[in-house]
């Protein structure tokens, strides 16, 4: 059951519809006795804010048009700053999303099959990071690392950031607030040290409070 939520949807774009059946667990013999069962299978390219369940927006539009609906398939082209080759949300300029290519990893999922402790056999999908072929263990740790972000890039790539002073880091960490004016949710770094100490939210009018504090490393 999910729990109601505002959500803002700044695109959803029909690309495709193809009609089809519900054969569910019987057989097709079985669906031509009594009738097949017609569905459409709709694509769709949607640009959501975040804590939106796409498959949320398939069972409302079902609920909308009367016929039900449900997700079959979830394929996410960009997050934040971050996007596909082949995303064309139009949202990040082709040089953005050229330099995201470089701290982008993309992934498959391949099912393994076991036999569980009750004898049962059991089938299950894995998830498995694409790397380069020809690379030992050692080898995919190193690219993936140099695919990584620090703290400091991840912060500022996601969300708007605040630089602040060591003594202001210091009463970030005490739980106190600091005198900064801001508006929306922001991450506090103080840039000498690339230290990301918190996220910081508005207080009043001339303050601001931290939200969540992080350790220093």
């Amino acid at each position: 059951e999910l729990k109601p939520r505002p959500v803002t949807i700044s695109e959803f774009t029909v690309l495709a519809i193809r009609s089809g059946f519900v054969t569910g667990n019987q057989s097709d013999e079985a669906l031509q006795e009594r009738g097949m069962v017609s569905v459409l299978d709709v694509d769709v390219r949607v640009s959501c804010s975040s804590g939106t369940y796409i498959r949320a927006l398939a069972r409302d539009l079902g609920d909308k048009l009367g016929v039900g609906g449900y997700l079959t398939r979830l394929r996410r082209t960009r997050v934040g700053n971050f996007a596909l080759p082949d995303d064309t949300s139009g949202l990040l300029s082709p040089d953005a999303v050229s330099e995201t290519q470089t701290h982008t990893v993309t992934a498959h999922t391949e099912q393994k099959t076991f036999t569980n402790r009750e004898g049962e056999t059991i089938t299950r999908n894995k998830c498995v990071l694409d790397t380069p072929e020809g690379l030992d263990g050692a080898g995919r740790c190193a690219w993936l690392i140099g695919r990584s972000l620090t703290m400091e890039q991840a912060a500022r790539s996601a969300m708007p950031a605040l630089d602040i002073t060591p003594e202001e880091a210091a009463e970030l960490r005490f739980g106190r607030r600091i005198e900064r004016t801001i508006h929306e949710p922001a991450a506090a770094i103080v840039p000498q040290t690339h230290d990301v100490v918190a996220i910081i939210e508005k207080a009043n009018g001339h303050q601001a409070k931290p939200i969540t504090v992080f350790p220093l490393a």
